[in-house]
């Protein structure tokens, strides 16, 4: 019994540190973004948008802090 709650905890814990971030990056109008640099300032991890604007970004908590950058 305490082996199959050890191996809950143990899932339990990975799951919770697991997030990931998913979203869409618009410009002022409303017009998706592709090939936008999402970056996780905390982290590190790193995603680019696709052409309809939408990323995800591994390896997130809720207090990290995001950078959006546009490449020229």
């Amino acid at each position: 019994m305490s082996f199959l709650v050890f191996f809950g905890f143990l899932i339990l814990s990975f799951a919770v540190k697991a997030q990931s971030v998913t979203g869409i990056v618009n410009d002022q109008k409303g017009k998706a973004l592709s090939d936008v640099l999402v970056r996780n300032l905390m982290s590190k991890s790193h995603a680019h948008t696709d052409s309809s604007g939408k990323f995800t970004l591994d390896y997130t908590k809720a207090q990290d802090s995001m950078r959006y950058q546009k490449k020229s």
